[in-house]
């Protein structure tokens, strides 16, 4: 019960600030109506209610006290719910794949779909793999080396105008570089842009 205390204080001072702002809005409804906390804790609700608190931990007694001054002020409502409709044990409790869907759906989350299928990939070879998927992450960053050592020719020191070059002289997008022209084939540019790499090479 000591922790349905300490939650129905936090939201309480939540509840509190909230009431503050919206009374500050101008064109906002006047008064505010108290804002409704669900607890499924029908002691907890008894108590918070009571002018009497029997606990021996002062904390809770302070929490007991802040709790009933916002309920007797108006402030927030304790309503009970039961711990099967209680949409808040997804956050804090284990619970079976029935009721996580359940209370997802009414929660408004959106069902799982194809969009997450790598995510859950993922999820079910860290569970399945363990250490053997660093072995998996090492293959494709030894395919990624290798692609990248033979199909990804070097661009250091090259003008965006010469890449066309770059990617016709290579071994293997020159093959797909058929219909593109050489940039300056009309003015000469490409002939002083040889001739420069030309006399570069024999220097």
């Amino acid at each position: 019960m000591e922790s349905k205390f300490i939650a129905l204080d936090k939201a309480g001072e939540e509840a509190e600030w909230l009431q503050n702002f919206l009374e500050d809005i101008p064109y906002w409804p006047k008064p505010v109506a108290p804002v409704c906390i669900h607890c499924d804790s029908q002691v907890a609700i008894g108590r918070a209610g009571s002018m009497i608190y029997n606990g021996k931990s002062r904390h809770i007694r302070q929490r007991h006290n802040i709790v009933r001054e916002l309920l007797s002020s108006g402030i927030i409502t304790v309503d009970y719910v039961k711990s099967m409709d209680n949409m808040s044990d997804l956050l804090t409790k284990g619970l079976s794949r029935e009721r996580v869907e359940r209370t997802s759906k009414r929660m408004g989350l959106r069902p799982r779909t194809s969009q997450h299928g790598v995510a859950q990939i993922f999820l079910t070879m860290l569970c399945h793999l363990k250490f053997e998927l660093f072995i998996f992450f090492a293959f494709f960053v030894v395919l990624m080396t290798v692609f990248i050592n033979f199909f990804l020719p070097e661009t250091k020191n090259i003008p965006i105008e010469e890449m066309v070059i770059v990617w016709k002289e290579h071994w293997f997008w020159s093959k797909f570089m058929t219909e593109v022209d050489y940039p300056g084939t009309r003015n000469g540019w490409l002939k002083g842009v040889m001739a420069t790499k030309l006399y570069d090479l024999e220097s």
